[in-house]
């Protein structure tokens, strides 16, 4: 499913659901970080694939604006 790409180490899996999440993970040979955890993490890729912040739930967001830099790459698939 993933492909290395050059530059990076690590990549790092946070959904809200601990089962679905550890499963792909090791599934995977992805880094865990705990949904709760997630604005704590620095990364430098961000990809969204949760309805949090459209439509279908406005008032919530994936990540708090705190946790986004300068020179972040985001990508919102929703």
């Amino acid at each position: 499913l993933l492909a290395p790409i050059d530059g990076f180490e690590e990549f790092a899996l946070a959904l809200r659901d601990p089962g679905r999440a550890a499963a792909f993970a090791a599934r995977e040979g992805l880094g865990l970080v705990a949904w709760d955890e997630r604005n704590a993490e620095r990364c430098e890729i961000l990809v969204n694939a949760t309805p949090l912040g459209s439509a279908a739930a406005p008032a919530e967001l994936p990540i708090a604006e705190r946790a986004l830099g300068r020179g972040m790459h985001v990508l919102d698939m929703v």
